[in-house]
């Protein structure tokens, strides 16, 4: 029972996914987090709900026709320049750090 409710919402969604490709996008990253597939039993439970919405967003948005514009602007590269500074940097001073205690144990 759970399973025939849950993939009748599921159309649904879909649907609306369809539609609209944003908001496909946060049911991507609902069917990640929430994942599905505990909760459901049954021949629902094969079904790979966070493919399927991940292949409607990156269809659907290669179709839809009112994309917006993607600005580059000073605060864009701001963003980006902190981020890919701190990620960087982690990842460099952490990795040795973490091989050195993989080898000593």
């Amino acid at each position: 029972m759970r399973g025939i409710v849950f993939l009748a919402a599921f159309i649904i969604l879909v649907i609306f996914a369809i539609r609209r490709p944003f908001a496909s996008v946060s049911l991507w990253l609902w069917s990640g987090l929430f994942v599905p597939f505990y909760w459901i039993y049954g021949f629902a439970s094969t079904i790979s709900y966070n493919s399927i919405f991940a292949g409607i967003t990156i269809l659907g948005y290669f179709i839809y026709r009112r994309k917006p514009k993607f600005r580059m602007d000073k605060i864009f590269f701001f963003c980006d320049f902190i981020f890919n500074t701190y990620y960087d940097n982690k990842l460099f001073f952490l990795s040795p750090i973490s091989y050195c205690m993989d080898v000593m144990e």
